[in-house]
């Protein structure tokens, strides 16, 4: 009995090491992550958790990933690494919990080997142990949540030292995003009931107490520091346009890619059977009312980044479909090669005999950040060496992660994200990707003292000629600006080519003059041309 317990350890930490070198072949950073980066530089060097200096702007939504980031950056560790040593190692503890969760629900350790399987190779899951930004992190405290909560629903009994830890957990991941107050409260109303249920009213206080004190504690200071409960964020999404067809086709194309499309199908066959345990129905509960809420927010412009945190909780499910609810072996196994094919033809097609519409792949959204055509690392990088000794000069960016991050320069986040003006009152563009719909119009950009716009940069090979002059219609259509007022507001602009490599250059609109751009210009000889109206 001892050798083959042994033989599944072993068994387990291999899968998990192969898995987790998957996952870093499959490693990748966007450009959101970058905000993170900032706040936590900031918050490293004194400046407080701020965007800009002075500015007291909630603009992130992952607390305790920001200040897990900037637990490595002052240890010297350089932020990407930063948040690829702390994504791998949440997704390899994420892979552990799967498991054990699929032992505990489904009662087997095929079911959990399987379970962690099937999450481990998902493309998504596993590209998604990187990116830069907390989704690991979340998807590790939620399974963990449920871990303990259905875990003790299913004993019928949890001592008071795992209720407090359950409640923990469930705080980190509040703490961690938000959102995760649904899952949260689905896990917590099922272990309140479950207390109810057997009369063990005293358990309450160890489930209720340190939930209630972290997250009140953060709550409190949120309000004493930035004035406001909920993050900038929020306000920036709010009143802008979400449609259910986006949500509808972010769904569909998850299912449709990864061929998942018959586990809905077979789960809603096996209800009854569904029925006769509550932990299961509990956790399908849960990752129903994830999706729900997936749904109506529209989706996500990242690919299926929005899924990933229910995900090992909905591949236990389909491994309870697969070895509890399908008694064929030859339906079993054909079952487990259609999810295992799916997420080969996600890797392969997604973005190339796939459409995507309006999602942005993996591949898409790294290439945006280092790829020599979009560069935007590379851009804040030129920014840094030219006027990085001018503390005083701004830029207003669309894409406010890596530029902002890597020049160290004042910004003026034209989504609005990180600023709060722009948050409540800037223009609405229904047409613009989910979350990013609001837009500065140019004289709040004019009144920020903004001196380069840069917006949603616009490269230029070097090699080619410039034109004689660049017209303002160009900026406009390329969803730099709206200008909510006249065109004179832009009198005496001019557009810079600016160098990041021997390749390529930026375009930027030079709106306000500043004696650092001034010499940089003249000494590393940027071309100039006027902007015509």
């Amino acid at each position: 009995m001892k050798s083959a317990f042994r033989s599944q350890r072993w068994l387990v930490a291999l899968a998990i090491a192969a898995l987790t070198a998957l996952a870093w072949a499959n490693r990748f950073v966007q450009d959101d992550a970058f905000i993170s980066f900032r706040y936590a530089d900031h918050l490293v060097e004194g400046r407080g958790l701020v965007w800009n200096d002075g500015e007291r702007v909630e603009g992130y939504t992952n607390f305790l990933w920001v200040l897990a980031i900037a637990g490595l950056r002052a240890l010297g560790v350089e932020a990407v690494a930063a948040s690829y040593a702390l994504g791998l190692g949440c997704f390899a503890l994420s892979l552990f919990l799967t498991y054990r969760l699929g032992r505990v629900l489904v009662g087997t350790d095929a079911a959990g080997l399987l379970a962690m399987a099937l999450a481990g190779t998902n493309y998504s899951f596993s590209a998604y142990a990187t990116g830069g930004l907390e989704t690991q992190l979340q998807a590790c405290l939620l399974t963990a949540s449920a871990l303990l909560a259905l875990g003790g629903i299913q004993r019928g009994a949890w001592p008071p030292r795992q209720l407090a830890g359950l409640s923990v957990l469930m705080a980190a991941a509040v703490l961690t995003r938000p959102d995760s107050a649904l899952p949260v409260g689905v896990l917590g109303l099922a272990c309140l009931a479950a207390i109810v249920r057997r009369g063990g009213l005293r358990q309450l206080a160890p489930l209720a107490l340190p939930f209630a004190a972290i997250v009140g504690a953060w709550l409190a200071w949120k309000w004493h520091y930035y004035g406001d409960l909920l993050p900038n964020t929020f306000h920036a999404k709010l009143g802008t346009p979400v449609s259910w067809e986006e949500g509808g086709y972010y769904l569909q194309a998850f299912l449709v890619s990864y061929f998942l499309a018959p586990f809905p199908l077979l789960g809603l066959c096996s209800l009854r059977k569904l029925r006769e345990s509550s932990p299961l129905t509990v956790a399908a509960l849960l990752v129903a009312l994830w999706v729900a809420y997936v749904f109506a927010v529209g989706g996500c412009f990242m690919e299926f980044r929005f899924f990933l945190p229910i995900l090992p909780l909905a591949f236990v499910l389909v491994a309870w479909l697969i070895l509890a609810v399908a008694s064929e072996r030859a339906m079993q196994g054909a079952l487990v090669l259609l999810v295992l094919a799916g997420s080969l033809h996600h890797a392969w097609g997604f973005g190339r005999s796939v459409r995507t519409k309006h999602i942005s792949t993996t591949r898409e959204l790294h290439n945006a950040v280092f790829a020599p055509h979009y560069n935007w690392a590379g851009i804040g990088k030129a920014l840094s060496a030219a006027l990085g000794p001018s503390r005083d000069v701004k830029i207003a960016v669309t894409a406010a992660g890596a530029i902002p991050y890597y020049s160290r320069l004042e910004t003026l986040d034209m989504l609005g994200l990180n600023d709060a003006w722009v948050a409540r009152h800037g223009i609405v563009e229904a047409g613009n990707r989910i979350g990013h719909r609001r837009l500065a119009p140019i004289a709040h950009v004019l009144e920020r003292g903004v001196n380069l716009i840069v917006g949603h940069p616009t490269m230029k090979p070097r090699s080619a000629s410039s034109p004689p002059h660049y017209a303002l219609r160009d900026f406009k259509e390329k969803w730099w600006f709206r200008l909510g007022g006249p065109d004179e507001l832009l009198a005496g602009a001019s557009v810079l080519e600016i160098p990041v490599d021997d390749s390529w250059a930026v375009v930027a609109l030079y709106v306000k003059q500043h004696p650092a751009i001034e010499a940089a210009a003249a000494r590393h000889s940027w071309v100039r041309r006027p902007l015509a109206p």
